[in-house]
């Protein structure tokens, strides 16, 4: 019963953080109004916003004006309680699962920012290191790693700066840091397997062109799941 409860408040906190990233220009203008459907602006009714039950029920279209429903919300709201979940069976609701989650939840933030927009709302991201920087007060190895780090993804920008963007780098940089150096590099190396698999086949099936650019935050997104569970 547990574990029910747990993926369904995660369900619901996932959707909500999928609110304010898609949102986040004017969040504060959208936060207090009622839902709307995103095609033809449409009141919503509350049936409408459960997650995933509403868009398994309207069979992913909007009933108001049957355009599809944006996938990456269900798939989004299915992978992050699982992960939640997953979480938990590893961690327990110990610190390590909290601190863990949190990482997770600004990395969820950032990963729809950086596929809707392409842009990583770097304000946030110091936000959480403001709370990382509290968090590991005295933990010297953060700040051992947090050094490391900079100089290693600031010569990698130097080098390859029309290949990345320098947000990634800064949270990068942060995420690096907070999972220790080791297991930052396997974050970053294992995004870059992961994002050049991706490329390659939707090259290959034509769904983007050669030149397109692509989020990159997503990669580490999936990247981050796979290390901590695993």
């Amino acid at each position: 019963m547990l574990f029910f409860w747990l993926f369904v408040y995660s369900a619901i906190a996932t959707s909500f953080v999928l609110f304010l990233a898609e949102h986040f220009f004017e969040w504060q203008k959208h936060l207090w109004r009622k839902s709307k459907c995103d095609h033809c602006g449409s009141m919503l009714h509350w049936t409408q916003l459960i997650p995933i039950f509403s868009f398994l029920r309207q069979r992913g279209k909007a009933i108001c004006c049957h355009n599809r429903l944006r996938l990456h919300y269900v798939v989004l709201e299915v992978v992050s309680p699982l992960f939640i979940c997953l979480l938990y069976v590893k961690y327990n609701f110990s610190i390590s699962f909290f601190y863990y989650l949190l990482l997770f939840i600004f990395l969820l933030f950032f990963t729809v920012t950086d596929y809707l927009y392409m842009y990583i709302p770097l304000r946030y991201l110091y936000f959480l290191l403001v709370i990382l920087f509290i968090w590991n007060l005295t933990n010297w190895p953060f700040y051992q790693s947090l050094l490391l780090c900079s100089i290693f993804y600031v010569c990698l920008y130097l080098l390859f700066h029309q290949g990345i963007g320098s947000g990634d780098i800064q949270l990068l940089i942060i995420y690096s840091a907070a999972l220790g150096w080791r297991q930052g590099y396997i974050l970053f190396t294992g995004a870059v397997i992961i994002g050049l698999i991706s490329l390659l086949l939707l090259v290959k099936f034509k769904k983007i062109s050669n030149s397109a650019k692509a989020p990159f935050v997503p990669f580490i997104f999936i990247s981050y799941m796979g290390i901590i569970l695993f």
